[in-house]
């Protein structure tokens, strides 16, 4: 009850296989995981599950994901074929802020928003406690405010000049190879062997961090979209905290010092000034943590899982 993790397993997702072979793979990975020594003989009360995109909790579906390129996928429906336990799913970011707030640095707040900043970017909003769905269950959609209404770089929901098109692990990675390809220089070409295609968000935040200058400012940029973004909600919401994870947010300082100043700089001072803006706590494994803390919270409230 713990929620400490006994036993795991990685593959990469994928995308191009399409939902149904992703969810196919998914279930023989629980089953997997549910034939290891570790857990022979345990009780397994259910599946958790972090996922990408906008969820229908009417219909219990994945609605949309701008990510995976999915539109009406029934999670529930295509691992049931080939899972028997219980099921429950919701976005990740969601997720994430659920993990904290039952077992990372949320339990020390009332409210707070936990921030996502990954291949995209989202928001978990925690109020009194309590997770924002909003009407549908699809609240949180903080990736796709547009920041830039000019910008030409489209984002993968369609629109133009989205916080996530220029802020996200997705977003700086494209803005580094356009700069080369116009014939910006960078140490970057070297580390990709001239395949620019090859260039990751974590590449730019590595060498921003070695004191290059072209990577630096590709990633204070991105820093600052998401500080302008982040200003936004806390003048909105006046949280106790914003925490911040995902595979940006493993850059650390560089990252955080930013946003903090920008934060500072945009927001309402008289707001701002007692909101704490944090690490998330489990890191890379803040999904799982998040997914296992659904289940084990419906089991804690005896609720029935079906």
């Amino acid at each position: 009850m713990n929620a400490e993790i006994i036993a795991e397993r990685r593959i990469p997702t994928e995308i191009d296989r399409g939902s149904k072979d992703i969810l196919n793979r998914t279930a023989e990975i629980i089953n997997d995981l549910c034939q290891r020594p570790e857990v022979e003989g345990k009780r397994i009360f259910g599946v958790g599950m972090a996922v990408a995109g906008l969820i229908n909790r009417r219909k219990n579906i994945v609605e949309f994901s701008p990510d995976f390129h999915w539109r009406d996928v029934d999670i529930k429906g295509t691992i049931g074929t080939g899972c028997e336990l219980p099921i429950l799913f919701d976005n990740v970011t969601r997720m994430m802020a659920m993990g904290e707030l039952l077992y990372g640095i949320g339990t020390k707040y009332r409210d707070f928003i936990f921030i996502n900043v990954g291949y995209g970017i989202g928001a978990g909003v925690v109020i009194n406690r309590e997770p924002l769905y909003g009407s549908f269950g699809m609240a949180g959609e903080f990736g796709h405010i547009t920041l830039d209404k000019a910008s030409k770089i489209q984002c993968d929901c369609g629109n133009y000049g989205c916080l996530e098109a220029l802020a996200s692990g997705h977003g700086i990675a494209i803005a580094a190879r356009k700069a080369l390809k116009d014939g910006a220089d960078s140490i970057l070409k070297e580390q990709c062997n001239g395949d620019l295609s090859k260039i990751t968000a974590k590449m730019v935040a590595d060498a921003a961090k070695s004191g290059e200058s072209f990577s630096r400012n590709i990633f204070n940029e991105a820093a600052e979209y998401l500080g302008i973004g982040v200003a936004t909600l806390v003048n909105l919401f006046s949280p106790h905290a914003i925490i911040i994870g995902g595979g940006v947010a493993q850059a650390g300082d560089i990252l955080f010092d930013t946003v903090r100043k920008t934060v500072s700089a945009r927001s309402i001072k008289n707001i701002s000034r007692e909101v704490d803006i944090l690490p998330a706590t489990f890191g890379m494994k803040a999904a799982a943590m998040g997914a296992v803390s659904v289940v084990l919270d419906n089991v804690l409230h005896l609720n029935p899982i079906e």
